[in-house]
């Protein structure tokens, strides 16, 4: 459904390989009611259900990501936003840049900076958590200490919807 928000339904004549997520039952207009779904598909609907974003990222990075790339790179960028049009479809392709430290060897430097006397600080942010299950299974006197230190937020939600047949 996500296609048809993001492309106004141009998606729903495109060819895509076997098994992709966009196809005729995926792409619907978004104000279509909700229609029962046969007994045999509903075994393959909630493996499909479990990562429905990525898989159809996925579809959209084969069928789009390539022309997205490219046209970063003939801007002379790696990463960022470049809009494509193909097929009477415009599309918005978005390529953030993710970042990643090697913990162990940041720890290293951390231990460098405050030998040299510097403030680590000055660097790096530092970050102190503590993981809850450690947290459960403490005494309760050693949990007191740090209580104040803990704030609890309720998560994401999820859900799951079948038909009333299945409760």
């Amino acid at each position: 459904m996500l296609a048809v928000f993001i492309f106004g339904g141009a998606l729903a004549n495109q060819k895509f390989p076997h098994g992709s997520p966009i196809g005729p039952s995926y792409v619907r207009h978004p104000k279509s009611p909700m229609t029962p779904v046969p007994q045999q598909r509903q075994r393959s609907i909630s493996c499909q259900q479990r990562q429905p974003h990525s898989k159809l990222d996925g579809a959209l990075d084969q069928r789009f990501g390539a022309q997205g790339r490219d046209s970063l790179h003939a801007s002379g960028r790696d990463f960022g936003t470049s809009h494509v049009k193909t097929e009477g479809v415009h599309v918005k392709f978005d390529l953030p840049k993710k970042v990643s430290w090697d913990q162990k060897k940041l720890k290293t430097i951390a231990e460098r900076i405050v030998a040299s006397g510097e403030a680590v600080e000055s660097y790096l942010d530092i970050k102190l958590s503590v993981p809850e299950s450690r947290y459960t299974n403490w005494p309760p006197a050693l949990q007191q200490q740090f209580a104040d230190a803990r704030t609890v937020e309720a998560g994401k939600p999820s859900f799951h919807i079948s038909p009333d047949s299945e409760v």
